[in-house]
């Protein structure tokens, strides 16, 4: 793992050293990206392979007197530019005085980073993460609390187990697993012990013991120092992740531009999927599944594109909601996550989803799946829009929400096709929709408005009256709903191309229409 990691990693910073010509920002860019999931990558790796180590007994420990009050402070100062871009409260309790025990010190770094690391993860904005060190007669102590979620009572006596994730925040945070496990192994390694008290709603608190003294260590495990107590050197600040920002939308586009939502919790992915998308299609952005239910409602894209593992309201949830709600049960969804197992792909398929593509994913299937999915939409549209003289003559699935959307409109305006007072907002009550969702829905499968659907099928049963010779031309526009003769014979002449009054000569002089009633 490592060696190609190298390979990977060596070439990205000499690019991006300007070592084989200058770069562009868009190249820097994706080189940063690159670079940072790469190393991302290395260290899940150095943390499998520290965990295999220590349970294999081939984890030499090292340790030394050290002053941990000294060594907590360090791992702290490291975490808060990860905590001030969550906007969290990072504090610590520390005793004026040295806290002296023996430890590895690098061991005992990796314990604490992890135990920060989880609690800053799992706090949500405006809580509070505390370290504190304690020291007893027989113990060093030092205790790791969080203002998160908590752990259910059944999670707690797993949650050091390898690769245990906690089923209820198993969707909100990235996460492996590893942390906790090889937290606990290397406490233990130290002759230590690593605790929890957790209630879910009130937080967890992680708790590290350590005995004071050496008589518990081997003495292959002491390193002999010099009288002085080790101390911490400087180190870089814990890079804080990407953090998924607020819904981002452009700017107010028309109507006939095809839109795409990006629901994603990860930034990266998002920023990632929006730079090949955006060539084609105006991209709409959201980073939970609630926001991207709020901005589907809202925008009502012609696709989207969401993640499974997400916070609070995941991929599957957002399906759900999505189907069930009849102004945003057409929108084509592609579930996009890491779970590739059969059964996870039958789940996304049970909640309607149109497709599932799983990570890691080539962006040009991404791309052109999502180009299918639309060019699949406009085409039913073409067949909705292809009929004259009514709204459903091309074929069409008897189960088909489309179809039974149509069947809904054309009866909502029939009902009140005499009535001069029907107006959009009425037809858009009618039909459980706002007015700007009825506008974009028709558009997507009829390429009209609703005005103008209403004054087409006024002409349209004009027509028919008027071949039935039903009526005078006066009388035939006040029962379709014109309040002006002049106005319906101007609109009926551009519609069909000859005045009202003489339609049914013209309709007369035309080979017999031999195709079955459709009304």
């Amino acid at each position: 793992f490592r060696t190609p990691l190298t390979l990977t990693l060596g070439p990205l910073d000499d690019l991006r050293a300007g070592l084989h010509g200058p770069l562009s920002q868009p190249m820097k860019t994706q080189i940063d990206l690159a670079r940072r999931n790469a190393a991302r990558v290395l260290d899940l790796i150095n943390q499998i392979l520290d965990l295999a180590r220590v349970e294999a007994g081939r984890t030499p420990l090292r340790a030394r007197r050290l002053d941990v009050g000294a060594l907590a402070a360090a791992v702290v100062q490291s975490f808060r530019p990860y905590a001030e871009r969550k906007a969290l409260t990072l504090d610590s309790d520390l005793p004026a005085g040295p806290v002296l025990a023996w430890a590895d010190p690098e061991q005992l770094e990796k314990v604490l980073s992890n135990l920060l690391s989880n609690a800053v993860k799992f706090t949500p904005e405006g809580g509070t993460v505390r370290l504190s060190v304690a020291a007893g007669l027989d113990t060093v102590r030092i205790a790791v609390r969080d203002s998160g979620p908590g752990i259910p009572a059944a999670e707690q006596a797993r949650v050091f187990d390898r690769f245990h994730r906690v089923e209820a925040t198993a969707g909100a945070q990235p996460g492996t697993g590893i942390g906790l496990a090889l937290a606990r192994e290397l406490t233990e390694l130290h002759g230590g012990s690593l605790t929890v008290e957790s209630e879910e709603g009130f937080g967890s608190t992680f708790t590290v013991a350590l005995k004071a003294g050496r008589a518990h260590l081997a003495p292959e495990q002491i390193v002999e120092d010099a009288a002085a107590p080790w101390t911490p050197p400087a180190r870089s600040p814990v890079p804080p992740p990407a953090v998924a920002d607020e819904t981002v939308a452009d700017a107010p586009a028309a109507d006939d531009v095809t839109t795409v939502l990006v629901v994603d919790d990860n930034a990266e992915i998002r920023s990632f999927v929006r730079q090949h998308l955006a060539p084609t299609y105006r991209v709409v952005e959201a980073p939970d599944g609630a926001a991207g239910l709020e901005a589907a409602r809202s925008l009502l894209p012609d696709l989207v594109l969401s993640d499974v593992m997400m916070p609070g309201m995941d991929g599957y949830a957002l399906c759900r909601a999505l189907r069930n709600d009849p102004e945003t049960d057409f929108i084509p969804v592609i579930l996009l996550t890491a779970r590739a197992e059969a059964e996870d792909r039958l789940t996304g398929l049970r909640e309607q989803a149109d497709d599932y593509i799983t990570k890691p994913f080539d962006v040009r299937e991404l791309v052109a799946r999502v180009d299918n999915l639309i060019a699949l939409r406009k085409r039913l549209r073409d067949r909705f829009a292809g009929t004259v003289e009514t709204l459903h003559a091309a074929p069409v699935p008897a189960e088909s929400e489309d179809r039974k959307f149509l069947e809904q409109v054309r009866a909502a305006i029939e009902a009140d096709l005499g009535d001069d007072d029907l107006s959009v907002e009425r037809l858009a009550r009618r039909v459980a929709h706002s007015r700007g969702h009825l506008h974009r829905r028709l558009r997507e499968l009829i390429d009209e408005s609703p005005s103008d659907l209403i004054r087409r099928l006024r002409l349209e049963r004009a027509a028919q009256l008027l071949e039935a010779r039903a009526g005078s031309v006066a009388e035939i526009a006040y029962s379709v709903g014109f309040k002006s003769v002049a106005h319906f014979s101007n609109r009926f002449h551009d519609h069909f191309g000859v005045r009202p009054s003489d339609w049914a000569a013209a309709r007369s002089q035309q080979p017999a229409d031999t195709s079955p009633p459709t009304d």
